[in-house]
């Protein structure tokens, strides 16, 4: 069985970056104990959509105030090699954008898709 202390990178999805910074969540107790527990070494993985995601929630659902204070919190992670963010490219091929746009009244926007 694994134990906590075995743990050396953690995904950290919306939900729980919301439960860590929200404490009217139903799971922020449970959400920062956990974050507690972890070997300070862990790294998490996120990715930048999660990011976007997580601000826009924190933003629109808690303060403006609250989710600056948050990327400050996600950028220190990062600078401290305890965060990684990674690009998961959507799928965004020619043949892809084509036929989703090509139907669209907003096929004359660019999609910077080539």
């Amino acid at each position: 069985m694994i134990s906590i202390d075995d743990i050396q990178r953690v995904f950290v999805d919306t939900s729980a970056w919301i439960d860590l910074m929200n404490r009217n969540e139903r799971h922020h107790a449970d959400a920062v104990a956990f974050h507690k527990s972890l070997v300070p070494m862990t790294l998490r993985i996120t990715t930048w959509g999660i990011v976007s995601e997580t601000f826009t929630w924190i933003r629109y659902h808690v303060g403006s105030r609250e989710a600056s204070r948050w990327l400050v919190s996600k950028e220190l992670l990062e600078r401290q090699g305890l965060l990684q963010g990674l690009a998961i490219p959507l799928p965004c091929t020619s043949t892809f954008c084509r036929n989703i746009w090509s139907s669209s009244r907003a096929a004359h926007y660019s999609l910077g898709c080539r």
